[in-house]
């Protein structure tokens, strides 16, 4: 099944273009493997199930092809079409009128006769034996922004061939209902010609039946399993027309925590549908699915005879959170860092060592948190870390001028609130006691500044230690490596990270105080001031002088003529051993063990390669502009203090940013070692039998690797815990997580804007370009960008670098104006617009698009090409 909320743009292509070699009717085991076009969602989950080794009922589907046949001999085969023109529109005065005679045509119309012969051959021991279950499977159903739950016609009881044909009739006709032109609607119209497949199977008449939540949609935790139950049949029971018995289940402690007795029995006793150990089992199974699936499920399931049988399962698209949760957020982890995927349980560890030491620290430095003061400040949700947001937003409510609806917009977080938020004004009583406050945060300013220069230049002495090939980290003795490792991870990493961390904390601080000047300033200036320009031209930027080594590397084969090579490649990579498709996963290889992927980046610098587009001169002439935009500036503040400030405030968040990136090289570095390192840990645990598979080590927490190395966790319990931190990755892997939980955020299906709206995210980096959208959700993907392309993407990270220099322009879902992305771009010299929301559902790839940096904005010119 495809991953939850990432089908690829072209997954929903009509039926009508199927090719006409699609068989009528497919046995449906072949579902799984059918793009939703053709079998509907419902069918294609049932195929996913199947494929899984989970126990279904036997059946088939009457593919879309089928379906559409049969509106073409009903003589509506344009139907589906005038749907989905009404759908972008208003309802208009006739649209019950031509719904309700659509619908009788179709309910009415013959059953094309290779139909009927194709499912007599596919299904005849479904036709001639007992009751049979006919369901709709629309193309559009089942998905993570729009379930389509209820929408669509089931006919249960069907028995003998004609009684079926009328049920797929009816469930064909069911596409064209009042109550699905209104759902098409609120979900911003029908975005591809919608479609019907249908499934018929064999019907179970089950003792007990229900539906149960792999993930409780009432709390959002992950280990709750919530279970409904009735007697009989699960229809009546999902249509609310019967009570139910409510459980809820914790399945990894293997216990009921709650139940909720509702359900009737036919003979009027009042037992239970299930028990304890029967509702574990259940719970055990959701958790299954969910891993085989990989995100949080709804599942129908039936038990007749002591044996349970799945009948439906699509991903859970509405998740509310309890109160005692907290507020969390993903906000600048998810910008191409830890929370843009699924997170492996090593890299978490490490990250949140570094973020739990970092985080506290940089707040009791500048007395925003008292000493003492007891707070977790990151965990994990749904596979994904997320930071504390309800509490550093507590601390710094303090600050007299803070604005909660500044202070979530500037991290790129959604208000779930009207107005401003929580304000603190600025008065006699809270500017006093927050004096103390803002002469601790400049002298810590200057702090971290010294501190900066002291560990990068120590770093090349502390890092060379651990700088050795895999064949010196073999041959250590076993002390000796679990020594080192320790010392690399306890030490160099967490003092590395923590050190770019707190950079990160007194950049955001060095933009909010020049954000005062800066709207100061602004105001005294004719048409405005251009922040990104202001923040932009930032000279020898670290991942700036990749992009001119590899313009200089392939320039200098262009000019002699010649192609690339292997030793050019290697050479090029072992520069830059650090550099990754994904730096912030160590499962992923770093570009010396991937020089495949590096020929592919340097063939298509080479293939458009230009003199002028030498990324140095790129940075240069940004330079220059910034040193325009602020003399604009300077010229237009009053008095000498006015201008002081500004340039001040100004220079210190410049230098805080290039040190951020300088930072971050040095993480990145660290983390390559740190790969490494663990490569050899985790071969070492194979040879030993402690772990399956070396890549099982990343599966691991860092003190679980440090215990296994050195024999202090016994070999029993590092498999177990490998095998839970393998659950975690799988069970969440295809599931857009939300980027806030709290009582006020929650995960809801995202309405597309209506069509020829623009799209409106953070003006990031300036200037208006147009281009061929590429919807581009990995950088494996990449390869299909061409020159003067518009990359739209969920977020990109420094592996995504080396393609920015043939880009018109750059939209991603996630970010802001200080991000990676908005730096490369301005050094790039290109548009960029960030956090647009859905902006990779909401473009076609393949449209003309228009980006406009400076205004934040984004509108498709036309559609797919």
């Amino acid at each position: 099944m495809s991953p939850a909320g990432r089908e690829p743009q072209d997954a929903h292509d009509t039926a009508a273009a199927a090719s006409a070699t699609t068989p009528l009717v497919l046995p449906l085991a072949l579902a799984a493997e059918a793009p939703p076009s053709i079998v509907g969602g419902k069918a294609r989950g049932l195929g996913a199930l199947l494929a899984g080794g989970f126990d279904v009922p036997a059946g088939v589907v009457v593919t879309a092809s089928a379906c559409a046949a049969l509106l073409e001999g009903a003589g509506v085969g344009a139907a589906p079409a005038e749907l989905r023109r009404r759908t972008a529109a208003p309802p208009s005065a006739d649209e019950d009128r031509w719904l309700a005679t659509v619908r009788a045509r179709v309910e009415s119309a013959s059953v094309p006769a290779a139909l009927a012969a194709a499912l007599r051959a596919a299904a005849d021991g479904l036709l001639g034996g007992g009751a049979v279950a006919v369901r709709s499977s629309g193309a559009l159903e089942d998905r993570a922004d729009a379930s389509f739950a209820g929408q669509y016609e089931t006919v249960l009881g069907a028995r003998g061939e004609a009684a079926v044909l009328a049920a797929i009739r009816r469930c064909v006709g069911s596409l064209f209902t009042p109550r699905l032109a209104a759902y098409l609607r609120a979900h911003g119209g029908a975005r591809a010609l919608p479609a019907m497949a249908v499934v018929v199977q064999r019907q179970l008449e089950p003792d007990v039946a229900g539906v149960l939540f792999s993930v409780n949609p009432m709390t959002g935790r992950e280990t709750e399993t919530v279970i409904e139950a009735a007697f009989g049949l699960a229809d009546a029971l999902v249509s609310g027309t019967v009570p139910a018995d409510h459980l809820v289940v914790d399945q990894a402690a293997g216990r009921v925590l709650s139940r909720a007795h509702g359900a009737v029995a036919p003979d009027g006793a009042g037992r239970s549908t299930l028990d304890d150990g029967a509702a574990i089992a259940l719970a055990r199974l959701g958790a299954a699915v969910q891993e085989h699936l990989g995100f949080p499920v709804d599942v129908e399931w039936a038990r007749a005879g002591g044996r349970v049988q799945l009948v439906q399962a699509r991903p859970i698209t509405r998740l509310h959170f309890a109160p005692d949760l907290g507020e969390w957020t993903t906000a600048d982890f998810r910008d191409g860092g830890v929370s843009s995927d699924v997170c492996a349980s090593l890299m978490w560890s490490l990250y949140e060592a570094a973020f739990d030491l970092s985080m506290p620290r940089y707040l009791r430095s500048i007395g925003l948190v008292p000493r003492g003061h007891r707070a977790k400040w990151s965990r994990m949700f749904f596979g994904r870390p997320y930071w504390n947001l309800g509490e550093a937003r507590a601390a710094v409510l303090r600050l007299p001028g803070f604005v909660e609806r500044n202070f979530d917009l500037d991290l790129g977080i959604v208000p779930a609130y009207e107005g401003t938020g929580r304000v603190t004004p600025a008065t006699p009583r809270t500017v006093l006691p927050a004096i103390p406050v803002l002469v601790r945060l400049h002298l810590g300013y200057r702090r971290r500044r010294r501190e900066n220069a002291r560990f990068l230049a120590a770093f090349p002495d502390r890092a060379r230690p651990f700088d050795a090939p895999p064949a010196a980290l073999e041959a250590l003795p076993a002390a000796a490596y679990a020594a080192a490792l320790r010392a690399l991870v306890e030490s160099l990493h967490l003092d590395t990270e923590a050190s770019y961390f707190e950079t990160i904390y007194n950049t955001s601080n060095a933009k909010l105080d020049f954000k005062v000047a800066f709207d100061r300033a602004a105001r005294r200036v004719e048409g405005g001031l251009d922040y990104p320009t202001l923040v932009g031209g930032l000279l020898d930027l670290s991942h700036v002088r990749t992009l001119v080594d590899l313009h200089a590397t392939v320039g200098a084969l262009r000019r002699a003529g010649r192609p690339l090579d292997d030793g050019t490649v290697a050479a090029f990579a072992a520069r830059w051993p650090h550099r990754s498709r994904k730096e912030l996963d160590l499962r992923a290889p770093r570009w010396p063990e991937d020089l495949a992927f590096v020929r592919e980046l340097m063939e298509q610098a080479h293939a458009t390669w230009s003199e002028e587009a030498d990324p140095a001169r790129t940075a240069r002439t940004r330079h220059d502009a910034y040193l325009a935009e602020r003399d604009r500036a300077l010229r237009a503040l009053p008095g000498p203090l006015d201008r002081a400030t500004f340039r001040s405030r100004l220079a210190r968040l410049r230098t805080f940013t290039w040190e951020r990136e300088e930072m971050r090289d040095r993480s990145s570095r660290v983390y390559a070692l740190v790969r490494r390192w663990m490569l050899e840990a985790g071969r070492r645990l194979a040879v030993a039998g402690t772990l399956a598979d070396p890549g099982d080590v990343f599966t691991l927490r860092r003190e679980e690797v440090l215990g296994a190395v050195d024999g202090t966790l016994p070999s029993a319990e590092v498999r177990r815990r490998a095998r839970a931190g393998l659950r975690t990755l799988r069970s969440f892997r295809s599931f857009d997580a939300p980027n806030e939980i709290g009582s006020t955020h929650g995960l809801e299906p995202h309405a597309p804007p209506p069509p020829g709206a623009a799209l409106r995210g953070a003006g990031c980096s300036p200037g208006r370009a147009r281009g061929v959208a590429r919807v581009v959700r990995r950088i494996e993907d990449a390869s299909r960008i061409q020159p003067g392309d518009v990359l739209v993407a969920p977020f990109t990270d420094p592996g995504w670098t080396t393609i920015f220099p043939r880009l018109a322009a750059v939209v991603t879902e996630t970010g802001g104006l200080l991000s990676h992305a908005a730096v490369i771009a301005r050094e790039c010299g290109i548009p960029a617009v960030l956090a647009v929301d859905g902006a990779t559902r909401a473009i076609p790839d393949g449209a003309r698009v228009e980006v406009d940096g400076r205004q934040g904005t984004v509108s498709v010119l036309d559609g797919s090409t």
